[in-house]
């Protein structure tokens, strides 16, 4: 909670300070994570101050809504105009088309039973019409953060050319009273009028988090909300709908998501293996400058325990260094495999041990 509240505090400090100085852009980002942030902080804390907590991200939203933005029109010339985001883009298939399962590393045996069970129906409608697999349904995705859970709903969505309706908890959250739920069936009937569509939920234990936990008034009605929703996708043979919740916390869900008829497979996202490490590695390095003699099989091992987040934030810390050199000696340098092996010592992993630990034993409660 500490660190929602001190990011809370952070983001809005900077958010503000940019929208004195009229700096829209920085302004807007940092208020919308000002936001986000308070959203978790109020998820988590007595009902006597959640209200509020809600309340103040949604002034913080509304000033965001009142933010001018600088658009080119049709004669080149900019204009200035006040423009708000819907909660749901409509046929957003770009939200997914620059992501493919090809950019996602590793994960074999989960990616051939995702393309089993969410992709190769719909490719494959008559195969499995024959075998009795249904098209449609729901999936949850969960392991530590940074493991690819999004890329992997992103990459369904661009496989079937499907649109994208990506769920923030924070933009249901920040409604008013009541709103949520009309929120929640507005996103399912708009994903359903669709040809084809993915409906994405990260973080979903924020927005149905386990109701013996959560006393509010307001998870008491968006959790049925999303449940009785679930149920239309799940329980029909024939549907043009996936929904795809992803979490790193799946024990703070309510129990009742977990159940046979809810979602019909679970998958565990792992940290990446030696082998995809040693591919993440080369991809993330590959068009940067090397000195000779990288042995990516040494990165491999010594950055055990790092998610591909990790992985990526490495290779970005090393080359900001080279790249700040290169701007004050005006020469380039070659990355050497001794300034990977410091990055990786000065960047430790993410997910602890003892973090990672449940995770496996919540995975196998779920497979036993």
């Amino acid at each position: 909670m500490e660190n929602f509240k001190s990011e809370f505090v952070r983001y809005k400090d900077l958010g503000l300070a940019a929208y004195r100085e009229e700096n829209w852009s920085v302004a807007k980002h940092n208020l919308l994570k000002a936001a986000e942030n308070l959203c978790h902080l109020a998820l988590k804390s007595p009902d006597k101050v959640k209200e509020g907590y809600f309340q103040e991200a949604q002034k913080l939203r509304e000033m965001v809504k009142k933010i001018p933005v600088v658009e080119i029109n049709e004669e080149g010339s900019s204009e200035t105009k006040l423009k708000t985001k819907p909660l749901v883009k409509k046929n957003s298939k770009e939200e997914s088309s620059s992501t493919s399962f090809e950019d996602i590393v590793g994960l074999s045996a989960v990616k051939e039973e995702i393309f089993t069970k969410m992709v190769y129906p719909f490719h494959y409608p008559e195969l499995a019409e024959k075998y009795g697999v249904k098209k449609g349904g729901g999936i949850l995705l969960f392991g530590p953060p940074g493991t690819g859970k999004t890329m992997i709903a992103r990459a369904i969505a661009q496989e079937l050319d499907a649109s994208f309706f990506p769920i923030v908890p924070s933009q249901i959250m920040d409604k008013l009273v009541g709103e949520s739920e009309k929120n929640i069936a507005h996103i399912f009937a708009e994903a359903r009028s669709q040809e084809k569509a993915v409906i994405f939920i990260d973080e979903l234990e924020a927005l149905a988090p386990s109701r013996r936990e959560d006393n509010s008034p307001i998870m008491q009605r968006i959790v049925p909300q999303i449940l009785q929703e679930l149920e239309g996708v799940t329980q029909y043979p024939e549907s043009n709908l996936l929904f795809l919740g992803a979490t790193n916390e799946p024990w703070l869900i309510d129990a009742a998501f977990l159940r046979p008829g809810r979602f019909d497979q679970i998958f565990y996202i792992p940290l990446p293996d030696q082998e995809a490490r040693e591919e993440l590695f080369r991809r993330q390095l590959s068009h940067r400058p090397l000195a000779e003699g990288i042995n990516y099989d040494q990165l491999a091992l010594v950055s055990e325990g790092y998610s591909g987040a990790d992985i990526v934030g490495v290779c970005q810390q090393v080359a900001g260094q080279f790249f700040r050199e290169a701007i004050r000696l005006q020469k380039t340098s070659a990355i050497a495999q001794e300034d990977i092996e410091i990055a990786i010592k000065e960047t430790p992993p993410s997910v602890s041990p003892k973090y990672l630990e449940s995770y496996k034993n919540f995975h196998l409660g779920k497979k036993s």
